[in-house]
């Protein structure tokens, strides 16, 4: 009797047609900041490739650990069915090395927080908050910035997949040189910053 309870086991275990079990979103990949980046602006973008997800959560702290937000956290941001992605941080201490992790979530819960080891230093910030006074069409695109307190202009500008950077003083006059911020800008989020 015993053994043809087990072989009526066996035979509905082996009929049963399961449902298959929904994975979590896998780890997603930092792209910007680059391990060990200098980063000038105390607001980065954080950039990262991934699969499908529809919420995000990005932590930023000054320790190599997932729980650790003391320098920003955006929270639970919900999303449209997105791969890849972008979030702009919020303010962080300049002269700070900070780590970045992103996590995913869709149906089936939250994914793994993205690897260990993914730090940058800040090394500028906003002196205030510029304003936008001009923007569109100088080459593929150029954004004119002014910073009030030190009563001078920056302007950014993108030609082909390199984007250049100049401070102007009241006048229009050159205050340095010419900067390159990036020389391989497909596929990748810029924001157009005022500092220094």
């Amino acid at each position: 009797m015993k053994r043809l309870s087990y072989l009526l086991l066996l035979a509905a275990l082996a009929t049963c047609v399961c449902a298959p079990i929904e994975a979590v979103p896998g780890a997603p990949t930092i792209i910007w900041p680059t391990i060990g980046a200098v980063v000038e602006s105390n607001v980065p973008d954080i950039t990262w490739s991934s699969g499908a997800y529809t919420a995000y959560q990005v932590r930023i702290g000054t320790t190599d650990d997932p729980n650790n937000g003391n320098g920003w956290d955006s929270g639970t941001v919900w999303v449209s069915g997105s791969t890849g992605g972008s979030a702009m941080s919020g303010y962080l201490t300049p002269q700070t090395t900070y780590y970045v992790f992103v996590r995913l979530y869709d149906a089936s819960g939250w994914g793994p927080w993205s690897a260990y080891g993914n730090s940058f230093y800040v090394n500028g910030q906003f002196l205030n908050d510029p304003y936008l006074i001009a923007g569109g069409g100088l080459q593929w695109w150029d954004y004119v910035c002014y910073n009030p307190d030190r009563n001078e202009y920056c302007i950014t500008w993108q030609n082909g997949y390199v984007i250049h950077w100049r401070r102007l003083d009241s006048t229009g006059a050159n205050i340095g040189s010419e900067m390159v911020l990036s020389d391989n800008s497909s596929g990748h989020h810029f924001s157009v910053v005022c500092y220094n």
